[in-house]
């Protein structure tokens, strides 16, 4: 059936009793400014299209850009909406209800803490509309439930931008401040003085969910580093849409690959090296590649004048997500990367720190995870001729910045006693991980593609502590490690 038809069918539209001409609609989206202007106007600073996604003369009507009409469309009708009472009261709860019912329905409600207010160990207060915890890492979320774009007031020079920033600014501080009670203080108090210990935590993540999409500010974070929002260790807050993290977290299954995610995006390098102007496509670029940059970090660099690495433009990806949400398709899965499957089954098994393992497998480059998998086949093939125990450890790249993450893969051979051997393993990850000073440490045990057990380790020791003889074996790590 025809769309005209369809609506004109009583059954199609029981509550509506007459169409509105198309052009009667498009009359209230005009834009203020003749179109040789609008150019010239958006290099001042101005957006004369933000909430006016048509231009007319006449009777005539121009789509400026496609992609400008849903946000235009949302603009102008929160515009007639937002000075209702019951609109300004249930508008906020529901957007918020709606990001914590994601997140629950993403990992558990267990691990989802709403409306958390504190205090600091310096008697600063605060509020984090959402806290989530799993195992190691945690992620911190402010929801901004007010539109940053406002239709009924004048465009001025470099007024959204401005507002944007504002808007952004004080919601990243409010995060960012607790962030750092958890990761400097190891925790936080209630108002009734009650201590929140989040010692465990490793990694935390900051995130800030507007109702607006933001198109290329969004995804570009803007000139954040400009206004200063960069975080601890050069990270940056994700900045994303409700609607775009709802689909988001729909689309993803495994929440390891979500946190790879978040470190590559809230990257400053990243950020400055990928443009993009739908978060869609930035993540559907981070599966397919990986979304690396190249940095020098070595001493003999500092303060040197490098070029900047070229802007990589991310092309469109959302075809086949498209096709997903509109159901001539199936959901499009995670790349099958080498070390996929033990991510599945650690998530599977429920094994110690399953989201953080499978982060820091699935961040770290695709070629290493097939050398790795190599270097687990002729492990195998070692303990099969000799009967006996063989592993290897790596440090693995590409995880969180400032973090040095151990993996040691190791698998029985029938001559070995199988807890003896786990116990050597732990006692050697504690001594190997103090030895390069490594947040985390892994020990994953396997056998003929099967994820067996996982050992964790994130304490902090002194090497005193240790057998100096078997500490003192440890083959050292090169001079430039930590560069």
């Amino acid at each position: 059936m025809h769309l005209r038809d369809a609506l004109l069918d009583g059954e199609y539209r029981p509550s509506t009793s007459r169409i509105i001409p198309v052009q009667k609609g498009v009359s209230l989206f005009p834009t203020p400014l003749p179109l040789n202007h609008i150019g010239v106007s958006r290099l001042n600073g101005i957006k004369p299209v933000a909430g006016y996604p048509f231009h007319r003369e006449g009777a005539r009507y121009l789509l400026i850009n496609e992609a400008l009409m849903l946000p235009g469309l949302k603009t102008r009708i929160e515009g007639k909406l937002k000075n209702h009472p019951l609109y300004a009261e249930v508008k906020g709860r529901t957007i918020e209800d709606l990001v914590e019912l994601c997140f629950v329905q993403f990992f558990d409600d267990e691990a989802v803490c709403s409306q958390v207010h504190y205090l600091s160990k310096d008697n600063q207060r605060g509020e984090i509309d959402l806290l989530i915890c799993n195992g190691d890492i945690a992620l911190i979320v402010e929801v901004k439930s007010g539109s940053l774009r406002d239709s009924e007031k004048k465009n001025h020079p470099g007024s959204f931008t401005r507002k944007i920033n504002a808007s952004i600014t004080k919601a990243s501080k409010q995060i960012h401040q607790a962030a750092e009670a958890i990761l400097s203080d190891g925790g936080f108090y209630s108002l009734k003085k009650e201590w929140l210990d989040l010692a465990s935590i490793r990694e935390v993540h900051t995130i800030i969910v507007t109702l607006d999409d933001l198109l290329e500010l969004g995804t570009n974070q803007l000139s954040l580093e400009e206004v200063d929002l960069l975080q601890h260790g050069g990270t940056l807050p994700w900045i994303v849409s409700y609607n775009d993290l709802s689909l988001l977290l729909e689309m993803i299954e495994e929440p390891g690959e979500l946190i790879a995610y978040l470190r590559r995006r809230t990257s400053a390098d990243i950020v400055s090296r990928y443009w993009s102007t739908d978060e869609l496509d930035l993540f559907l670029e981070f599966r397919e590649t990986g979304m690396w940059v190249e940095v020098d970090r070595s001493v003999d660099n500092v303060g040197a004048e490098l070029s900047p690495a070229p802007v990589v433009m991310v092309p469109s990806r959302t075809a086949l997500v498209d096709a997903w949400f509109y159901g001539y398709a199936p959901k499009p899965k995670i790349k099958n990367v080498p070390m996929l499957p033990y991510v599945q089954q650690a998530r599977q098994q429920g094994f110690e720190q399953w989201v953080a393992f499978g982060a820091d497998l699935l961040s770290t480059a695709e070629d290493v995870q097939e050398d790795l998998r190599g270097v687990m086949e002729k492990l195998e093939q070692m303990a099969v001729q000799d009967g006996r125990s063989h592993f290897f450890t790596s440090v693995l790249v590409g995880q969180a910045i400032n973090q040095v993450t151990l993996l040691t893969v190791y698998t029985g051979g029938i001559l070995d006693n199988s807890q003896k051997k786990d116990a050597e393993i732990r006692e050697y990850l504690a001594m190997k991980k103090t030895q390069v000073d490594a947040q985390r440490a892994y020990g994953m045990r396997f056998k003929k593609g099967k994820l067996i057990s996982v050992a964790y380790d994130a304490e902090t020791y002194d090497p005193a502590e240790f057998d100096q003889e078997k500490y003192s074996r440890l083959k050292p790590p090169p001079s430039d490690f930590h560069q």
